[in-house]
């Protein structure tokens, strides 16, 4: 048995599998809002309930591990534990209480373990959008890009009202055009690619509103597919929403309710830069490519 986790800046993500015939049979997979990453983009340090709320979650995983019987678990930090000078303290304590070694990943390797997990399950012939808390990669074989364009930092930066005002909305997507315009080559990643794939909790949690999907079921939503009407439609419904009205909505994950609107509106505004009028949703991302990675020797 086979178990990974993600440390990301929003969300911790724990996945184990069995390896079949050199595939990856989930057994058991949960997300978990942690908001590991908050205050970081001002402070650059992980603050104590933060890391609190995380190593609560870790120590669950550790346990869930250890009931399906795993012997090893790979376990890698991204953008929070990339910027906070004190990511060195919460990781060596990890280590040390719970026997789980995280490895602090680059954006370059981040952007890779999110590429091959989904091109096992959507081919090479993709850009994958990967929407993280701290930080966005946009990927294509061989050309990985990371932004700081995340939903955890940019929610911070420019969302304070509730529900938010026209003119946060707007220096919001000026921030995030302005970035993507200087970053992305535009005829690279939309000439050579004919599909976009967008992982991780953004788009998730966008085609689980869609269809009301509450529970959750990633069956149901990898491989699904969202296309820039939706996206428009889910803008307006959630621009509209006040915090409390977001949490009613069946489909989206208690934590999630401040921070998707900004993923929302970054999605949607890459879409549009890149040409491309749907998006495949994924429900894979770092946590399978590592596990690949460890299958493939």
């Amino acid at each position: 048995m086979l178990a990974s986790i993600d440390i990301g800046t929003n969300s911790i993500l724990l996945l184990i599998a069995e390896a079949k015939d050199n595939e990856l049979v989930p057994v058991y997979q949960e997300a978990r809002i942690a908001r590991l990453g908050e205050g970081v983009g001002h402070t650059k340090l992980l603050g104590e309930e933060a890391q609190e709320r995380a190593f609560e979650i870790l120590s669950d995983y550790a346990r869930l591990c250890s009931e399906h019987g795993v012997k090893k678990i790979v376990a890698c930090g991204t953008a929070a534990l990339r910027n906070a000078r004190n990511a060195k303290g919460f990781v060596e304590r990890v280590e040390r209480e719970l026997g789980i070694i995280v490895d602090i990943i680059s954006e370059k390797r981040e952007a890779g373990l999110s590429f091959s997990a989904n091109a096992a399950s959507f081919g090479d012939d993709i850009v994958v959008m990967d929407i993280g808390g701290g930080s966005t990669e946009f990927i294509v074989e061989g050309k990985p890009v990371s932004l700081s364009l995340g939903v955890v930092t940019l929610t911070e930066l420019f969302i304070h009202d509730d529900p938010p005002a026209e003119n946060e909305i707007a220096a919001l997507k000026a921030h995030v055009d302005t970035l993507l315009k200087r970053e992305l080559d535009r005829c690279y990643y939309s000439g050579n690619v004919p599909r976009l794939v967008a992982a991780a909790g953004t788009p998730t949690t966008l085609a689980a509103i869609r269809d009301a999907i509450d529970p959750y079921d990633p069956e149901r939503v990898h491989g699904s597919t969202l296309t820039l009407n939706d996206i428009d439609t889910l803008v307006g419904r959630l621009q509209k929403a006040t915090l409390e009205e977001r949490r009613a909505i069946p489909g989206l994950q208690e934590g999630r309710e401040d921070v998707i609107l900004a993923g929302t509106v970054l999605l949607r505004e890459a879409m549009d830069l890149l040409g491309f009028n749907e998006a495949i949703v994924s429900d894979r991302g770092v946590r399978w490519g590592m596990l690949y990675e460890k299958l493939q020797g």
